[in-house]
């Protein structure tokens, strides 16, 4: 495998912005079948290495007997087999890295090891130009609003709790568990989790969200931003507590769509509830809150649970499938309207009780620059201003009541809007107006 040639495929991939230019490039070297193999272990969602920026760059003792790995083409073959990230792999992939000519190759190979190589391309596009399931995708059950798609709820339904965490996915496989975020990309160092996900059955993906252990009792807010600080850092992640709701044999998931309406899934949950998850102290399921018919008990539990600090419900119909993407059988019920929006500028306050520091963040709301400046903390209002690409340019959750329309233009504008928090777990692709 020509290493030099691979690299300068993904360097164009990389300075090309355009979805058409890059479409092109990916046309122009389908034949390169190096290119492919790297294109597909790097977009892979299942494949997994092992190694985080921190690690490749980690100081190993040295190791008395080194295996030549000698080619980008045995490096991805090592690696789909030695996947640990034990000192012995790293000192073979850092032997590897330290022979190559250039620095440019050599920080290539780092982003590729560590898959934090960023070319602006996904495995929908990659499918859409090599043909489909070239990159095994890795897409997750999205529900709508219940607000709007109520009447599709027909005959016999599930409600449970909707948390304010951040949505995870346990693939338990081969006697290991890999956690993944919502879009496929992988969570490394759950340590508490994997020695208790250990227990559980192999060969299925178990679908939840992560919350740090309350311990604090900090509000619903709070508890979320702490829950992505320890998410998101390098290293061990430990204290956090998994919140199953669905379950379904990993050969379902991948396909897309389960065999089993929701409600066989759930009595798997609650026997696998039964059997296992009860005695752990860090993962749990969500209980049912009610099973039946009857839709007009559903504000009655909503005000209860708002009432408790919670955010909203969730509502599964029993006959409904497992689908890899947002579909009518799951439903989110919430007394506020939110949505994920890009912000697109930062504007300083220049008098008033917060002059000098953040005044509002700007979001692009259905074509429209609406301004966004309730639900900022003081901390917020510093950090923000004085380091604006720590928000600008970033998704952020919005809550609002209702839509209305900018009075000055007539274009749709928010009612209320509020500041929940920036959404690391989403991308440009998940931008939603709270419809």
């Amino acid at each position: 495998m020509n290493i030099q040639e691979v690299y300068e495929i993904f360097h164009q991939l990389e300075t090309n912005g355009a979805k058409t230019a890059k479409e092109e490039i990916l046309k122009q070297h389908e034949g390169n079948e190096d290119f492919r193999k790297a294109l597909v272990f790097l977009l892979n969602p299942y494949v997994v290495t092992g190694l985080s920026t921190k690690k490749i760059n980690k100081k190993v003792k040295n190791q008395e007997v080194l295996i030549d790995i000698g080619s980008l083409d045995s490096l991805i073959t090592y690696l789909s087999t030695r996947n640990s990230g034990r000192d012995f792999d790293i000192a073979n992939i850092q032997h590897f890295i330290n022979s190559l000519d250039s620095d440019e190759l050599k920080t290539f190979v780092r982003k590729f090891v560590t898959k934090s190589l960023k070319v602006g391309i996904t495995s929908k596009t990659v499918n859409k130009v090599y043909g489909k399931d070239t990159v095994p995708s890795f897409s997750v059950m999205l529900a709508e609003s219940f607000a709007k798609k109520e009447k599709k709820i027909t005959g016999k339904f599930f409600v449970t709790l909707k948390l304010d965490g951040n949505r995870c996915l346990a693939v338990k496989e081969d006697g290991q568990t890999k956690f993944f975020t919502r879009s496929g990309q992988q969570i490394e160092g759950m340590v508490d989790l994997e020695e208790h996900f250990e227990a559980l059955p192999d060969g299925w993906v178990f679908d939840g969200e992560i919350l740090l252990k309350n311990e604090d009792n900090l509000p619903s807010k709070e508890l979320f931003t702490a829950t992505q600080k320890v998410v998101r850092k390098d290293g061990e992640k430990k204290n956090l507590e998994f919140y199953m709701f669905d379950m379904l044999p990993l050969t379902e998931f991948k396909d897309g769509t389960s065999k089993n309406t929701y409600e066989k899934r759930r009595k798997q949950l609650d026997l696998l509830d039964e059997q296992i998850i009860e005695e752990s102290e860090y993962i749990y399921t969500l209980p049912v809150l009610y099973e039946g018919k009857d839709k007009s008990i559903i504000p009655n539990i909503m005000s209860k649970v708002t009432a408790e600090g919670f955010e909203g419900l969730m509502i599964n119909s029993a006959d409904g499938l497992y689908q890899a993407k947002r579909t009518v059988d799951l439903q989110k019920v919430k007394e506020f309207k939110t949505a994920d929006l890009l912000v697109m500028s930062a504007e300083r306050a220049i008098d008033g009780q917060f002059e000098g520091l953040l005044s509002r963040v700007n979001v692009e709301y259905k074509g429209n620059l609406v301004g966004v400046g309730s639900g900022f903390t003081l901390e917020d209002r510093h950090n923000y201003i004085e380091c604006p690409d720590l928000i600008v340019g970033k998704i952020i959750e919005v809550q609002f009541f209702e839509e209305s329309k900018d009075e000055k233009t007539g274009l749709p504008s928010m009612r209320f809007p509020t500041f929940k928090g920036i959404r690391h777990d989403k991308t440009v692709e998940d931008i939603n107006y709270g419809e």
